[in-house]
């Protein structure tokens, strides 16, 4: 993968994490004059992941069980999580880059700057992106890639993450990984590890979800209404 790449890659997963966007999803409708159900597909007007994780995500399907402790459903509070996890990453990463910028250009000075909200902060990021030299953009990159992963596992509300009975290759731990087919991604609930596709790690534990995942859909029945 090239810089040029890389960058793409960089500014599609920040545009993701803050601007809306449309999904194309399926829903089961009665079919006229019958009880039967048949599939529609439909579009439907999606905030940005930041938006998504800032409602709290209560239908969120990347919680742990039910039976979690507390008044919010535990989705929400994976929600919580997300969002706090990127804003204390986030905003000194922004005042960084803001502070590299101020000092190249007026030598001598030195500049503290405080995004006053974590939007702004990204959007700092966002448009430090062109300029970023082979090191900075390997960071941010890597930093942002984390970001990304947690927010769509943690918003994923129309296909429930897939969840491997597996060791999570960092932390070791079974039962906190949580994977998204496409694009595929992976993050671990325990650690806080994140992987994308192109990582053989993933491309493992993947192999082993579709599988089942497969094996599970191939017994599924058309629903029918009650």
């Amino acid at each position: 993968m090239t810089i040029e790449d890389i960058r793409t890659r960089l500014v599609d997963r920040l545009d993701e994490l803050l601007e809306p966007r449309t999904v194309r999803t399926r829903r089961w409708v009665h079919r006229v004059g019958t009880d039967a159900l048949v599939p529609e597909d439909v579009e439907v007007r999606m905030p940005g992941l930041l938006g998504q994780l800032a409602r709290g995500n209560p239908s969120s399907t990347a919680g742990r069980s039910s039976s979690s402790g507390g008044s919010r459903p535990p989705g929400s509070l994976v929600a919580a999580d997300t969002l706090l996890m990127i804003d204390r990453e986030a905003r000194p990463l922004a005042a960084q880059l803001v502070a590299l910028r101020v000092q190249a250009a007026i030598d001598g000075v030195q500049l503290v700057a405080h995004p006053r909200r974590l939007i702004d902060a990204v959007r700092i990021i966002r448009g430090f992106v062109p300029d970023l030299d082979r090191a900075w953009l390997h960071s941010v990159d890597r930093t942002v890639e984390r970001w990304w992963v947690h927010a769509r596992v943690t918003t994923t509300w129309d296909d429930a993450p897939l969840r491997p009975h597996v060791p999570c290759p960092a932390c070791g731990k079974v039962g906190g990984l949580r994977v998204v087919p496409e694009p595929l991604t992976m993050a671990c609930l325990d650690c806080g590890g994140a992987w994308e596709g192109s990582e053989a790690d993933l491309a493992a534990v993947a192999s082993d979800t579709r599988h089942a995942a497969s094996a599970a859909g191939s017994n599924e029945q058309e629903p029918v209404a009650r």
